[in-house]
């Protein structure tokens, strides 16, 4: 057989770029028939026949609208499931489209590291001052345990 054989679809499609399109219409045309059969789905619920074909996802259908993402400004999110629960978590501050993230403007890499290096050093300053008065108040002390003790 001269063909492509791709998990149990013979085909004398020739090379990747006409094998994958049609690996994928045979098992949406698969699927669809094994959806129809079971009748997941269908308008009514009920199974249909095999060659029957499914409507095309149309998101203005009422049918298609719930569940729903609703978004909040503190960052959290929530699944209603009808137009009540909507109405219900859009009193409490939700709306139906997510809230942009927070962007972070970088600086210069070379900006941004001589900034850091000077806080750094600024931070050395100030330990190093801590630990000289650090050293002062414990010399007093030390004095004045002597002075206790005389």
């Amino acid at each position: 057989m001269n063909g492509v054989l791709t998990i149990g679809l013979a085909n004398d499609a020739r090379g990747l770029a006409q094998a994958l399109p049609e690996f994928r219409s045979h098992h949406k045309r698969v699927g669809d028939a094994l959806l129809n059969i079971s009748g997941i789905g269908t308008a009514d619920g009920a199974p249909v026949e095999v060659e029957t074909e499914r409507p095309a996802y149309d998101p203005k259908d009422p049918r298609n609208q719930w569940p729903r993402m609703i978004y909040h400004a503190d960052g959290r999110e929530q699944i209603v499931m009808d137009a009540k629960e909507l109405k219900e978590f859009q009193d409490k501050g939700f709306r139906k489209e997510p809230y942009p993230k927070v962007q972070i403007a970088l600086e210069d890499p070379k900006v941004e590291k001589q900034r850091l290096q000077q806080q750094l050093a600024e931070k050395d300053g100030q330990i190093a001052m801590l630990t000289e008065r650090f050293n002062q108040l414990e010399q007093r002390l030390n004095d004045a345990a002597k002075a206790d003790s005389k």
